[in-house]
């Protein structure tokens, strides 16, 4: 006695361009407009294509392509690798990419880079804080020299004794009237500055956020710019002691360091002066709101709500990939042929809600940087009306949006039903769950110091 089997489907190839067979039954059905809907993620049709042609950029080199072989380098070998990419990027796209750089482009880095950018943190919260909390003379300075990577930088505000709790920061900033110097010190272990990114090993300045002292006096807390390498043989410079952080659970391919101060002195005028300044004779002049310090911060929270928007969006399209090309249990009334996992109801019903959590967060998302980018404007012209609800929104949908994507990844890596695609990272899926848990951590701790 035979038993006919149920035939199997066509499987799909990357290596031979082959489309499995259910893929291209399920895009078969699709009956909306697209081309319409990628417009309307993308925050319309200008920025569509904009990534459109950074994607082809990225094509036209082997270099710059991904590869499974990312996924079996040791930290060192993928920043070395991203380092290569950078450079090639460079080479290749300076004027495009580095020398016509605009703050409010889609960060082309974020479109092709495996892992992150070495100069990420130079060209997001550096770069925002020398346009936004330095003078124009300063930005005039400093500007043309990081877009040609003469000056790469990193965020310095986060301790180990205190992060987003400006007012609790230790490093301070003691001014000498006789030389016109600003001395920078790490008086306690807890005021060691303590994961920035591109801290450690690519960065030759930091943007230092120090308590200021002026003839004993605390002063609050201000932004220095502090060169922190020798450009040449980049050694750090005397009374810098920094280094990398170590292996963490995620963000592994990034460059998170810590940086220690012993009496490094600054010149008066390497304090960013838009909104304060100290004068000559030790006198503190306030030119603008100080609340505009907090400013870069609300910057990363909006890049990462649109990040938590990106990977989730990612995360479901492998997930309901997965669904579609993987069958399970021969269900199907009057077929042998097993049933798509996409067909069964309980798994529907993971997808579906996270759907419209991507689309809610992607218009959310959009309608932020657009507020943001009207908002840094409004501020180098001494307004800052929209400050306060921009403070209220970001961190509100920072907090939610990295939760609902740190769980919804989670949720499709739990959904595959086989090792294979659960915890295997050439699935990218735990990629993007241990990216997301920073974001996600970070906001547990805030919330629950909010409930205490």
């Amino acid at each position: 006695m035979t038993t006919s089997l149920a035939p199997v489907p066509r499987m799909g190839s990357i290596k031979n361009k082959v489309v499995a067979s259910d893929l291209e039954e399920e895009r078969k059905k699709c009956n909306f407009d697209q081309q319409e809907l990628s417009h309307l993620l993308w925050g319309g049709k200008e920025q569509y294509l904009r990534a459109k042609d950074i994607q082809a950029d990225f094509d036209r080199y082997d270099v710059l392509r991904g590869s499974e072989k990312w996924y079996d380098m040791s930290r060192e070998e993928q920043q070395e690798n991203a380092l290569l990419r950078l450079r090639t990027m460079y080479d290749k796209y300076t004027d495009k990419y580095f020398k016509k750089f605009e703050q409010h482009m889609t960060p082309w880095w974020t479109l092709g880079f495996q892992g992150l950018n070495p100069f990420g943190l130079t060209f997001n919260m550096f770069y925002s804080s020398v346009q936004c909390l330095g003078n124009d003379e300063q930005a005039a300075k400093w500007i043309p020299l990081i877009k040609e990577l003469k000056m790469t930088g990193c965020y310095a505000q986060t301790e180990l004794g205190h992060g987003s709790f400006v007012p609790g920061l230790e490093t301070t900033a003691t001014f000498d009237k006789e030389k016109q110097e600003f001395v920078i010190n790490s008086p306690t272990i807890s005021s060691i500055k303590f994961w920035p990114g591109d801290m450690s090993r690519f960065s030759n300045h930091a943007i230092v956020f120090a308590k200021l002292i002026i003839e004993g006096k605390p002063m609050g807390v201000h932004a220095f710019m502090v060169p922190t390498r020798d450009t040449q043989t980049w050694a750090p410079l005397p009374g810098i002691e920094m280094g990398d952080i170590g292996p963490k659970f995620g963000y592994n391919s990034k460059d998170n360091g810590y940086m220690f101060f012993r009496n490094v002195r600054i010149p008066r005028t390497s304090m960013l002066r838009r909104f304060v300044e100290v004068d000559e004779n030790g006198q503190i002049q306030l030119k603008g709101d100080l609340r505009a310090l907090y400013g870069i911060m609300l910057e990363t929270r909006v890049w990462i709500c649109g990040n938590a928007s990106q990977s989730l969006a990612q995360g479901l399209m492998i997930a309901s990939r997965y669904a579609v090309v993987r069958r399970q249990f021969s269900t199907i009334d009057g077929s042998k042929e097993e049933r798509k996992l996409l067909d069964y109801q309980t798994h529907m019903f993971k997808f579906g809600p996270l759907m419209a959590y991507i689309m809610v967060m992607n218009f959310s998302s959009n309608y932020l940087f657009k507020e943001h980018r009207t908002l840094v404007g409004e501020l180098l012209q001494n307004q800052f009306g929209r400050l306060d609800i921009m403070h209220h929104l970001s961190a509100g949908f920072k907090a939610t949006f990295s939760r609902i994507a740190y769980d919804g990844i989670d949720g499709c890596r739990q959904a595959q039903l086989t090792r294979v695609t659960t915890l295997q990272c050439y699935s990218k899926l735990p990629n993007f769950y241990q990216r997301l848990i920073k974001s996600h951590q970070r906001e547990k701790r805030h919330r629950d110091c909010l409930h205490t």
